[in-house]
């Protein structure tokens, strides 16, 4: 039954919903990327910046790029991409 009353909408919001959905809202009016072409560099950028060659290892650390802004939205910068780029890189086995 109560299930049903949500799903109507005629059940009061927990406390808890009310909170994730206050921080949804919030985080989405920050409009972090939600995708590697939101990000604000591109993989032409990297191509360019740390004389790469097309291939898998581009769409791979864009991901990684991803992942980390995913968690930092502030980071989604090219100064601070370029950087965590160049450190993934780094890091990476030969």
């Amino acid at each position: 039954m109560a299930l049903e009353a949500e799903l109507r909408g005629d059940a009061p919001q927990s406390t808890h919903f009310t909170q994730l959905q206050q921080q949804l809202t919030t985080e989405l009016s920050h409009k972090p990327p939600l995708s590697t072409a939101e990000l604000a560099l591109s993989g032409k950028d990297l191509l360019k910046e740390l004389q790469l060659k097309p291939g898998p290892q581009v769409g791979q650390l864009l991901r990684a790029l991803l992942e980390a802004v995913l968690e930092a939205p502030h980071h989604n910068t090219r100064d601070e991409l370029l950087a965590r780029a160049r450190q993934h890189l780094a890091n990476q086995p030969t």
